[in-house]
């Protein structure tokens, strides 16, 4: 179990660390101030989240389908085994959950949650990549999607098959503004059983009722019955409902009984129960819990002329989006040849190509933030006879250890304060 004490410290140490290395800004490679908010735990009357085996037969079948988790790529790795490798802390130890929390001996891996809309396009929040589509881009490089990240039965061993790993290819919609979604491209298109998830063409009504299925906590795929709509909020980018809404559930779709998407997890109450040294997810009769209607999704990628079924335009060679059906061999304007080095982990490269397939294979299971961010704060540093440090081969990097540590030391003030009301923000 992760104590308080060891939070802050791992906290403080972090912050000293990334003064002396340059880490880009926030947005780059930490969650957003709404990213924060949707990512703690919130639980609207009692806790309803089932495992994927005991929800009810439509709700399991949209899910089983088309629900997504994503990762950081060092929390699902990728060989010549036949399965991935889950690298994940269990959430006890992860989030400092009390033991008797449910599913606290379970893995905190995912980061966010999405649902399949095309045979190559995932549908997820906006936040989980940043705020703009360079920040897309740069967290595409390190991430990895995959199905099945749930238990099939109450014996059943948690199992990850390498065929339902995927690369994020390219980000075709990042919205920040009028929403919270985003669009991302695979390397491959998906198959059966696997299939595409119809999105709704309208916001929902009052009594429609839905069915949740995300990844919270970073745990495997959890459900949830009979989710309310309680605000529409005015027509607006999202509506409130009463679902039950965990770290890492931001993207997870909301599903009606015929397995037709109107929301997606975006945002909620940012709140925890302290006991004596761990941590419970807090309870409320009161909701807060945002979801993005997914019409205005479906409304935004239509009007970007993204090639997709989706929207009644299927790909066609010269049309400048390489799509998953077509490769350099067969469309080569649109296609660059697969190459080793490119960025892009094709199926063919596992366990062939190193730089492409296992860049991130050396950081920890235990980094929160994105590997990038781990391999830059961990690069060889030199020291100069000021005291202030700079990375070796960026001559004429200024020190920035000083402020660092007094930032520090006032959050560690300001958290002590605060005493035991909540558990410190996870990165997951």
């Amino acid at each position: 179990m992760v104590s308080r004490s060891s939070h802050l410290a791992s906290a403080f140490a972090a912050m000293v660390l990334l003064g002396c290395s340059g880490i880009p800004s926030r947005s780059e490679d930490q969650p957003s101030e709404n990213m924060r908010a949707s990512r703690a735990a919130i639980v609207v009357g009692q806790d309803d989240r089932k495992q994927l085996y005991e929800a009810g037969p439509a709700l399991h079948d949209a899910a089983r389908g088309s629900a997504v988790a994503i990762f950081y790529k060092q929390h699902l790795g990728l060989s010549r085994a036949p399965t991935a490798q889950i690298r994940a802390l269990t959430a006890s130890a992860a989030l400092g959950l009390c033991p008797e929390a449910r599913f606290s001996s379970e893995p905190s891996a995912a980061l966010c949650s999405g649902v399949l809309i095309d045979d190559d396009l995932v549908a997820t929040a906006g936040h989980c990549l940043g705020e703009t589509i360079d920040d897309g881009e740069l967290a595409c490089k390190q991430l990895r999607l995959a199905f099945g990240y749930w238990y099939d039965g109450a014996q059943a061993p948690l199992s990850v098959a390498a065929g339902d790993v995927f690369e994020c290819k390219r980000v075709v919609l990042l919205e920040r503004d009028a929403g919270d979604f985003a669009v991302v491209q695979l390397d491959r298109p998906v198959t059966a059983p696997r299939k595409p998830a119809p999105l709704a063409t309208r916001a929902p009504s009052f009594t429609t009722e839905l069915g949740a299925a995300s990844y919270g906590a970073g745990l495997p795929l959890k459900l949830q019955d009979a989710v309310h709509v309680l605000d529409l909020l005015d027509d607006g980018p999202s509506f409130v409902s009463d679902v039950d809404s965990f770290s890492g559930s931001s993207g997870g779709p909301l599903f009606d009984e015929s397995g037709q998407v109107f929301g997606l997890v975006t945002q909620g109450e940012a709140d925890w129960a302290w006991g004596t040294g761990c941590a419970l997810p807090k309870m409320t009769e009161q909701s807060d819990e945002h979801a993005q209607r997914v019409d205005q999704l479906l409304s935004a990628l239509c009007t970007s002329g993204w090639p997709t079924t989706v929207c009644g335009k299927g790909p066609s060679c010269g049309d400048g989006a390489c799509n998953s059906h077509e490769t350099h061999e067969s469309c080569a304007s649109d296609c660059a040849q697969v190459a080793c080095g490119d960025g892009l982990c094709a199926v063919s490269e596992r366990g062939e190509c190193t730089a492409d397939c296992n860049a991130f294979d050396e950081v920890p299971s235990t980094w929160p933030l994105s590997p990038e961010a781990y391999l830059r704060s961990h690069a060889p540093r030199e020291y100069s006879a000021s005291g202030g440090c700079r990375l070796a081969g960026e001559p004429g990097s200024q020190p920035r250890l000083a402020p660092l540590v007094a930032l520090a030391l006032l959050w560690l003030g300001r958290a002590r304060k605060r005493g035991r009301e909540r558990v410190p923000q996870s990165s997951f």
